[in-house]
């Protein structure tokens, strides 16, 4: 892999941040239903490919101002996902409470309001950007490029096996919660950088696939109920029916992680 790989990826990523600014900026109906997850992705992965300039101080101020900008987007995504769920729901169990409607406000809201709050590190990560990629090649070390990618790769893994263990151990919510943000890193850093890993770490990557998706399945349900709480007029037959379908992904988790990512898991 080439270093004019990596400044491709910088550029690739802040295009894409761009792009999905400019979709939470269009008015009312025109904004894209996934422009706030588009900007997280772009901001995640454009943050990873900044690892690898670990050293230098602008890359460092970047990837701060990038975290802070992703956090702000949280809530904005998190409604989006509990809009996702009660649509579905809504569709299998005809409902008489229009929670959505309130929630479709508080997403508009939020959307409105996203910009606003990200502009001051996103302005300062872009004003940064053009500088650090005229000097960006000569700030990586190209002998350790496949060493680094390696050992963050052992790292990540490392955490997704603590994780998944306590997490089929208890069985709790944020375990499971804890365990798809290991999942995601490791499979963020693979997909991205898969040309300097070995053929395991692309087989661990495969394998984990249907777990990130299942798990975030169950962490959307699980939102979900949280939100509904809040509801007094929400039924408890609602309740009872994502509770439900959680207990159920859960038992699907644990059979195919035993079956499927445990030999996987053990192998060294």
């Amino acid at each position: 892999m080439s270093t004019a790989y990596f400044t491709r990826a910088v550029i690739t990523q802040s295009a894409r941040i761009d792009l999905a600014c400019q979709a939470l900026a269009g008015p009312g109906g025109d904004q894209r239903a996934d422009a706030v997850h588009d900007l997280r992705l772009a901001l995640r992965a454009l943050r990873t490919v900044l690892l690898f300039f670990r050293g230098s101080e602008t890359a460092d101020t970047l990837r701060r101002h990038l975290a802070r900008s992703y956090r702000l987007s949280r809530e904005a995504r998190e409604l989006e996902v509990a809009l996702d769920g009660l649509a579905l729901l809504q569709m299998r169990h005809p409902l008489a409470l229009n929670v959505d409607l309130a929630w479709a406000r508080a997403l508009q809201c939020e959307r409105s309001s996203l910009l606003v709050r990200l502009q001051p590190d996103l302005v300062s990560a872009l004003a940064l950007l053009l500088p650090f990629l005229a000097g960006a090649d000569a700030l990586l070390d190209k002998r350790r490029l496949r060493k680094l990618a390696r050992m963050q790769a052992k790292y990540l893994w490392q955490k997704v096996q603590g994780k998944l263990r306590r997490a089929l151990k208890s069985g709790k919510r944020t375990h499971w919660h804890a365990a798809r943000l290991a999942i995601k890193r490791y499979r963020s850093w693979g997909v991205q950088f898969a040309p300097l890993l070995n053929r395991r770490t692309r087989k661990r990557v495969k394998v984990l696939s249907f777990v990130q998706g299942l798990l975030g399945e169950l962490n959307d349900w699980g939102a979900l109920v949280q939100r509904l709480q809040a509801e007094e007029a929400l039924a408890k037959a609602w309740r009872r029916i994502i509770v439900q379908r959680e207990r159920r992904l859960q038992k699907v988790l644990c059979r195919y992680i035993r079956r499927q990512v445990w030999g996987v898991m053990q192998a060294k």
